[in-house]
């Protein structure tokens, strides 16, 4: 397994590396002769190591079976959601903390090359070899920690917000199935601004698509998180949401069709689902930094991830095909086949204009 536990004497060998390196360079200015760095019974092979113990961690599937025993009911999915939070914050906790202990090393080892002639420390080659050695182990369980809440944070919006997978419902926890129930149902072949009016009045989308995200319940608790577990969170979140927006508009199986009026009530949807989750962030972050001061920075704007789904609105809001050769082409997120497949969800677009708009793309990749 990627995450079993290492064994015993790789754990004491990383130790006795760190600790007896760090305690060489403490001391050896006043006993250099005297104090020197214990060899390792065995030192193992680059590829035969492991993250530390604490890395061992399994992941939150096992939490969930765990909890799941316990019942049902709204205690306990409280419960749920608590100890899967406390542990995507204790697993961001355990990368800052190699990551600060890299910092330190690095310290250590830059002091030692600013150290001309010989003067200050003296630190032994055997030393600085377990420095670097200390030194790259941190760095990678940095990045094995970091990787492993992006793995996470994604389980934990699969639990409590609900997957592409599901079917869509009229309610329920996990608003993903909700939104995607409304935005099947949804028309956007709109004939008037007069229809158009009617469609985007702000209480129905409200009610539609922003009541669904106020009554998850992760979204409801994004206080709880660290500024970068609320980071991961959101990112898994904003792709969701893309990939739904697009799953649901070029389906085959409920294909859609627009308007430039229906155009311009997708974009507002789009628009009013992004707000309200960067303002979910905004309040959040507000509310770590006031109690952590440590935490506090700028909040995190999601721009990449809605990337795909801004550009998306913009090919349906464009006043004739072309316009996307001459304006947009240079950055598009696209292949040629994705673009054909969005600009012939306009009714007033013609077939002959988009294949030259979409071979003249296939040309510039």
């Amino acid at each position: 397994s990627d995450h079993a536990s290492p064994s015993k004497s790789n754990s004491n060998s990383f130790a006795l590396a760190l600790m007896g390196a760090l305690d060489d360079d403490l001391n050896g200015d006043n006993n250099s002769n005297e104090n020197t760095l214990s060899k390792p019974k065995s030192t193992p092979a680059s590829s035969n190591l492991k993250s530390p113990s604490s890395g061992g961690f399994l992941g939150l599937g096992s939490l969930s079976t765990s909890l799941a025993s316990v019942g049902g009911g709204d205690k306990f999915l409280q419960i749920r959601l608590d100890t899967f939070l406390c542990a995507l914050n204790g697993i961001h906790s355990a990368s800052a903390a190699c990551t600060s202990l890299v910092d330190v090393l690095d310290s250590l080892l830059s002091s030692d090359e600013d150290d001309e002639g010989g003067k200050g420390l003296e630190k032994t080659q055997q030393t600085m070899s377990m420095i670097h050695l200390a030194r790259e182990e941190l760095f990678r369980f940095s990045k094995n920690y970091q990787d492993l809440l992006k793995t996470q944070a994604a389980r934990v919006v699969t639990e409590f917000c609900g997957s592409l997978q599901d079917a869509p419902v009229f309610k329920g926890s996990a608003f993903f199935p909700v939104l995607r129930y409304f935005l099947e149902r949804e028309t956007f072949e709109l004939p008037s601004a007069q229809e158009l009016a009617t469609a985007e009045d702000d209480a129905r989308l409200y009610k539609i698509l922003i009541q669904p995200m106020q009554d998850c319940r992760l979204l409801q608790q994004f206080e709880k998180c660290d500024l970068d577990v609320l980071r991961s969170l959101c990112q898994e979140i904003a792709h969701s949401l893309v990939d739904l927006f697009l799953d649901v508009i070029l389906s085959p199986v409920l294909p859609k069709r627009f308007t430039d009026w229906g155009s311009l009530l997708f974009s507002k949807e789009v628009r009013m689902v992004q707000n309200h989750l960067q303002s979910l962030m905004q309040a959040a972050a507000s509310t770590v930094a006031a109690s952590h001061k440590d935490q506090a920075g700028a909040v995190p704007v999601l721009s990449t991830q809605w990337e795909r789904l801004s550009q998306a609105v913009t090919i349906l809001q464009l006043e004739k095909p072309s316009d996307w050769s001459f304006y947009y082409q240079s950055t598009s997120v696209f292949s040629p086949q994705e673009l054909q497949a969005i600009m012939q969800l306009r009714v007033d677009f013609s077939a002959d204009v988009i294949n030259s708009v979409v071979a003249a793309a296939a040309a510039d990749k």
